[in-house]
């Protein structure tokens, strides 16, 4: 190595060769180098580590908590209604004077219209995620709104997939019955007589894999809107058998009932042959309700199958 301090006895270049030795880098190791990117390799990792996670937050996880927030405000809507309709039964009772009762029930409606009405779009959106039993009474709220027929009726699907998946053929057909009202002639979807014999039929062949006893009440509230339908706007022998099957179950229990059904009957049958209404059919019928329409022998319960 040269040595500067004999600098003076140097020349220029000499010199200027010692002055590069000493002044030229240190080789560097690889430490040296992880310490000259340390500040950038942290700035990278707080990048990769950071960003994804809140992408998670902001995209995954908060769609998670408004999805579970949409179905517990639904819900709460669901829970809103029934309270509405107890306390509409409350305030009901403790009157007998008839305009105060309507007045009563008309608030009712109000106030439930007032519930319903901003959560249209709320329903529409989640109503797949509530149980059979919510979705009945929310579909049965949303008709008595009005003006939401097809979204009743997609809710009262979804409502029979359910009760059928969990067993609860009793609760299924109780919906096939309600949703074959749409489709009446003074229902939302309606009139539609094919479609709601269609339904009525899907309920009764529903209780008929329910023990008897089970499903008899549910008959009886099946072959009543049935009737109801035949006789008003349908086959007139069928609702006549169907009538007769009624106020038989009620003529020995409750004479005084099955008395009055068979006078709302007879007034029905009366309007039926005496008036022309916009939903009654044009045609011909004989004496007999076709097998297409009832294809059971309606006699007792449960009914047998039609030979």
């Amino acid at each position: 190595m040269l040595d500067i301090s004999s600098s003076s006895s140097l020349g220029f270049d000499e010199r200027l060769a010692v002055l590069e030795e000493r002044t030229k880098p240190k080789p560097r190791t690889i430490s040296d180098r992880i310490k000259d990117w340390a500040g950038v390799l942290t700035f990278v990792v707080a990048v990769l580590y950071t960003y994804p996670l809140g992408v998670w937050d902001r995209f995954i996880v908060t769609a998670q908590q408004q999805h579970t927030k949409e179905v517990l405000d639904l819900r709460s809507v669901v829970l809103r209604l029934t309270d509405a309709d107890s306390e509409l039964v409350r305030a009901v009772s403790r009157t007998t004077d008839v305009s105060a009762q309507n007045a009563i029930t008309q608030m009712a409606n109000a106030r439930k219209a007032a519930i319903l009405s901003p959560s249209i779009t709320l329903i529409e959106r989640r109503y797949s995620e509530l149980t059979g039993a919510e979705l009945l009474l929310l579909g049965y709220q949303l008709n008595q709104l009005g003006d939401q027929g097809p979204l009743v009726a997609r809710i009262y699907e979804k409502a029979v997939e359910k009760m059928i998946a969990s067993k609860n053929n009793s609760g299924a057909a109780d919906v096939y019955r309600v949703h074959a009202g749409l489709y009446g002639p003074f229902g939302s979807l309606g009139p539609n007589i094919k479609q709601s014999r269609e339904l009525f039929q899907k309920s009764i062949s529903l209780l008929l894999k329910i023990e008897p006893s089970k499903a008899y009440s549910e008959a009886i509230a099946v072959a009543m809107d049935w009737a109801n339908l035949e006789a008003v706007a349908g086959n007139l022998p069928c609702a006549e058998q169907l009538a007769n099957w009624l106020i038989g179950q009620y003529a020995n229990a409750n004479p005084t009932y099955a008395q009055t059904l068979q006078g709302q009957f007879e007034q029905l049958s009366a309007y039926r042959k005496s008036a022309k209404s916009p939903w009654a059919p044009t045609d011909h019928q004989s004496n007999v309700c076709p097998k297409g329409i009832l294809p059971w022998n309606i006699n007792g319960w449960p009914w047998s199958a039609e030979k």
